[in-house]
């Protein structure tokens, strides 16, 4: 709790306040009030709403998205099973993602999977891809000038 206090600052330390650092289940109950205090009140509500619309965004690779949508599926449906987690996860990766061809691939090759294999085959998929892209090549052209008019006459 100590170490907490050093590292929180302004309204954050006035919640420490709240709570006795010998009381039983002083952290957790830290937590609950800085989050009481600072997060939202429908917080599993928001989260489940940023899940169902998340999309693959610009420039955001496989990776990013997976841990995106775990996180989000986490403060969610803080107590989801194992399988339902598998399974939401699962249809939200291969709805988000912005790849046509990929998604493509995943009904083919990945029906049968589960969010982490699924995910697997889309990370190999992304560098099959980035791999067979022609590397873009740059061309230096020089013009060569010449005087026209002092064609044939030579320096006298």
């Amino acid at each position: 709790m100590q170490n907490l206090a050093l590292a929180l600052e302004g309204p954050a330390l006035e919640c420490l306040r709240e709570v006795k650092e010998e009381e039983v289940g002083a952290y957790d109950k830290i937590w609950s009030v800085l989050a009481r205090r600072f997060g939202h009140l429908d917080e599993p509500e928001r989260s489940m709403s940023r899940f169902d619309s998340r999309k693959q965004l610009d420039g955001e690779s496989i990776a990013e998205i997976e841990q995106a949508l775990g996180t989000l599926h986490r403060e969610a449906w803080p107590r989801a099973d194992e399988e339902s987690k598998d399974l939401a996860l699962k249809r939200k990766f291969e709805e988000g993602l912005r790849s046509p061809d990929m998604i493509q691939f995943l009904r083919l090759h990945a029906s049968l999977d589960d969010f982490v294999q699924t995910v697997a085959k889309a990370r190999r998929f992304a560098e099959a891809q980035e791999a067979a892209r022609p590397k873009k090549s740059v061309r230096i052209v020089e013009t060569v000038e010449r005087d026209h008019g002092s064609e044939g006459i030579q320096p006298g």
